[in-house]
């Protein structure tokens, strides 16, 4: 089993030795379906968060929202607008840009809208359209320190890839939509245009520089040093998740908000060697800020556990047809991601049997 009180002290001391050049640290998680990343990815996020709110009971007054009105980047600036006539199209068709939907080059576009609580935003699509869309919100609206509740800040935020897997109804659209459905997890199946896009941004606000209005405070403590560096210009940004009821993405399942340090990526193809997949790494490591784990496993123990998994959501009526799922389709992604993975010699391998 995986320590994950050892990792949320090894991202911790990453945090700890980049605070003063990054905003942000990066955490990637990587492993074939059934390796238990999203698991490991929740637990370590909780772990993290726990740590800092206990931190915060003991320092209840601590938090510095350092007060700028300006945007600390223009996290899309080099981004396309898309125009309203074309937003208007997407509306009308499923919220899709149908003639891009197996297109992995489109270059996300950009439009003026709102974030589910109604605040100005832009939102960025790629070729999954609005159900894999990204939410940059405005950053006019100053935090009262006084009014939060620092006992539920957290500084650490999954953010799964899950949440960009193409819609049902963006697969309908495919040459070949019968085996776009089968082969529903493989690489071609998820939004990895805006998933890259995603990461891109995330990148940005890593490398932000802010420094705290208390210049006489000093602790050894990342978490003291942490409380007083956060910034009113850096967004909160609003990213899809899976529902697997539904079997589709959720538009702003998850927030990436200004009091988020710790950005936990975890899916399957983060170090594929192929299409879009290929940048993230650099586009994360170029930040100087970055731990990377592969997860190892034996697929006898992972064909049980996605057996269960998809009897358990539904998707097969018998664990026989969930294990047959497993070997037609989730296996097979298995073995496509070891045979592609990036050559890295700073990849940490944990076993999770």
């Amino acid at each position: 089993m995986v320590n994950t009180h050892k990792l949320a002290d090894d991202v911790l001391q990453l945090l700890d030795n980049c605070i003063e050049k990054n905003y942000r640290v990066c955490v990637v998680l990587v492993g074939s379906p059934g390796s238990g990343k999203s698991t490991i990815a929740e637990e370590l996020c909780q772990i993290i968060n726990e740590k800092y709110n206990s931190f915060l009971s003991k320092h209840p007054h601590i938090i510095q929202v350092i007060d700028q009105q300006k945007p600390i980047v223009d996290l899309v600036g080099s981004l396309r607008t898309l125009q309203p006539n074309k937003v208007a199209y997407m509306s009308e068709h499923q919220g899709l840009l149908r003639e891009h939907v197996e297109d992995v080059n489109f270059s996300p576009v950009k439009y003026p809208d709102l974030t589910p609580d109604k605040r100005e935003c832009t939102t960025v699509v790629g070729r999954g359209g609005n159900a894999n869309a990204i939410r940059i919100a405005a950053v006019n609206n100053p935090i009262n320190v006084n009014q939060l509740a620092q006992n539920s800040i957290n500084i650490a935020q999954i953010v799964p890839m899950d949440g960009f897997h193409l819609s049902r109804k963006c697969l309908d659209l495919f040459e070949d939509p019968e085996t776009a459905h089968k082969r529903r997890g493989s690489p071609s199946t998820f939004d990895s245009n805006n998933f890259l896009q995603l990461c891109k941004i995330l990148a940005e606000t890593s490398l932000c520089k802010v420094s705290s209005h208390d210049k006489s405070y000093s602790t050894s403590n990342v978490f003291g040093k942490l409380s007083k560096t956060f910034s009113q210009a850096v967004p909160d940004i609003f990213i899809p998740g899976f529902n697997h009821a539904l079997k589709d993405p959720t538009p702003d399942q998850y927030c990436i908000s200004k009091f988020t340090r710790i950005v936990i990526f975890e899916g399957l193809y983060l170090l594929y060697d192929q299409e879009n997949w290929k940048e993230i790494y650099q586009t994360l490591a170029n930040t100087g800020a970055l731990l990377v784990y592969k997860i190892d496993i034996d697929y006898e123990v992972t064909e049980e556990r996605v057996a269960k998994r998809h009897l358990q959501s539904g998707l097969v009526t018998t664990i026989s047809e969930g294990r047959e799922k497993f070997r037609s389709n989730d296996l097979l992604n298995g073995k496509d991601i070891d045979s592609h993975l990036i050559k890295l010699d700073n990849v940490v391998h944990i076993r999770n049997d």
